[in-house]
């Protein structure tokens, strides 16, 4: 990895980075020291970066806004799973919750033997 700059705390870099990821110019941004630090793969990468960074701090290069982040959503993940598609993986999930709730997560050695083949 190659140190492209290092930039003050106190600038948001959402919209560079958006522009450089929608340009495919690959990086990572870090803090360390009370600095932004932007990484790249290589040196040229890295020129790239600090030239698009010198544009936009002096107006030359106007970004649009980055979209919002958005965080993860249990509920919205379980709901786009085609579950009518998959009814027997479904089965094998839901008899593996049952088998693990009888036999108490292994603990229970007696339903355990009951649930296995022994000469």
């Amino acid at each position: 990895m190659h140190r492209a700059l290092e930039i003050p705390s106190n600038i948001d870099l959402s919209d560079l980075s958006f522009f450089l990821y929608s340009q495919r110019v690959p990086h990572k941004i870090s803090e360390e020291s009370g600095k932004q630090v932007i990484w790249t793969m290589d040196a040229e990468q890295g020129q790239i970066v600090t030239a698009i960074y010198q544009q936009w701090q002096s107006g030359e290069l106007e970004l649009h806004r980055a979209p919002p982040r958005q965080g993860l959503n249990p509920k919205g993940m379980l709901s786009h799973i085609p579950w009518r598609q998959m009814p027997i993986t479904l089965g094998v999930m839901v008899l593996c919750a049952l088998v693990a709730a009888v036999t108490r997560l292994g603990t229970a050695w007696d339903m355990v033997g009951w649930l296995t083949f022994v000469p």
